[in-house]
């Protein structure tokens, strides 16, 4: 594909998401797909009441996901994965990664920013965990 061609894919599946997008939106009550983001702001449902409720978050998308790893990989990590909240004096991290060792000694660990927990939001959780445990970066860097 031609750099322009690419671009104008992009742009087509822009619309595409956002009709699909304004289409959640409407189906939920919601006049517009902008009045639908503004509400997931400030939606209590989407808001933590505690640092653990985030930490709980992200270890039940991971223990989800475990029992479903050897369908998708023939090999495997040794060492599990754990989660656990950035230390105090590092608040100001984003979550991330740990590595694992390979024999499975030292379990890898996914490090989750719960600092200032009620202005963050449990949106992203799901897709976070995925990205940073499994089947991310775990299955990247500890096999």
């Amino acid at each position: 594909m031609k750099p322009d061609e690419i671009h104008q894919l992009g742009l087509r599946e822009i619309d595409r998401i956002q009709a699909e997008m304004t289409a959640i939106a409407k189906k939920e009550g919601f006049a517009d797909l902008a009045s639908f983001r503004v509400s997931l702001k400030t939606n209590p449902k989407y808001i933590p009441s505690s640092a653990d409720q985030i930490l709980d978050d992200f270890r039940r998308y991971i223990a989800q996901m475990e029992p479903k790893l050897p369908e998708l990989f023939t090999l495997l990590p040794k060492s599990p994965v754990t989660v656990e909240a950035i230390p105090a004096f590092q608040s100001a991290a984003a979550t991330h990664y740990v590595t694992g060792t390979p024999d499975g000694k030292r379990p890898g660990r996914v490090v989750v920013a719960t600092a200032n927990f009620a202005e963050r939001s449990l949106i992203d959780d799901e897709a976070i965990a995925y990205h940073e445990g499994v089947p991310g970066h775990h299955m990247q860097l500890s096999v």
